[in-house]
């Protein structure tokens, strides 16, 4: 197998980061790549995923209030915010030996890279699962759900990924978040009615401090590196495919 076509681009919006990594897919059903793809988004934007709507996932009307943009996923998932993150997107052939996996097992293999990526930082990430006992959250955003697809750090997810199959290639991409976000913009991923009855026992309804309590940043937990050097750790461990 050939060594990932790279690809670095930068920030961009919403439409058109979704619409190359979709075109990456379209290749790799041609049989071409793999091809590994890192890049920014021009403002705060949220993603929504492959079977989400915007007026039951998200606090829409604050977010054009803000003007933070909402675009479409081609992959599933939950709401996702994009805002001073460092994003990538891996995109594999039929031929690849990742596309031959399960869903669950391609994701370990994947994630377990970045958490390499993440080790070369000076952070130790583990991989996710799904709580035993959890409550269904419903449109609770992603960052707030902890799955196989999710990097934690501690008790914190930092990174959420996610995938889809077409034809036998495989795009997967994710979002490492460098920065922690503004209460303002964590108030848009809000879903309607989040507060009636989707909290844990013992929470006091806060969405912003619920969200807070969940997530964490690469700043969060000390890592001062420049996004280039964390553009750089990603690279290296997913141009190893």
């Amino acid at each position: 197998m050939n060594r990932p076509s790279l690809i670095v681009t930068p920030a961009l919006t919403g439409p058109v980061n979704m619409a190359i990594d979709l075109t990456l897919l379209d290749l790799a059903c041609a049989g071409l790549g793999p091809f590994v793809r890192v890049y920014s988004w021009a403002g705060p934007w949220i993603s929504l995923g492959y079977f989400q709507r915007a007026r039951t996932a998200i606090d829409e009307g604050l977010a054009g209030a803000l003007r933070v943009g909402v675009v479409g996923r081609p992959t599933g998932g939950k709401a996702l915010l994009h805002h001073r993150d460092v994003t990538y997107a891996v995109a594999l052939p039929p031929v690849h030996e990742l596309t031959r996996l399960s869903i669950s097992d391609s994701y370990r293999e994947l994630c377990q890279r970045l958490i390499a990526a993440l080790a070369s930082l000076g952070l130790e990430g583990t991989l996710g699962t799904s709580p035993e006992g959890s409550v269904d959250r419903g449109p609770a955003p992603c960052a707030a759900e902890v799955h196989i697809e999710s990097i934690m750090v501690g008790s914190k997810k930092l990174v959420g990924s996610a995938q889809v199959r077409r034809g036998g290639a495989v795009l997967q991409h994710g979002s490492i978040p460098v920065e922690p976000p503004e209460a303002e913009l964590i108030r848009c991923l809000e879903p309607p009615g989040f507060r009636a009855g989707r909290l844990l026992p013992g929470e006091d309804g806060d969405f912003v401090g619920w969200y807070r309590a969940r997530t964490t940043t690469l700043r969060d937990e000390g890592c001062g590196a420049s996004v280039a050097r964390i553009q750089a750790a990603v690279i290296d461990r997913l141009s190893r495919l």
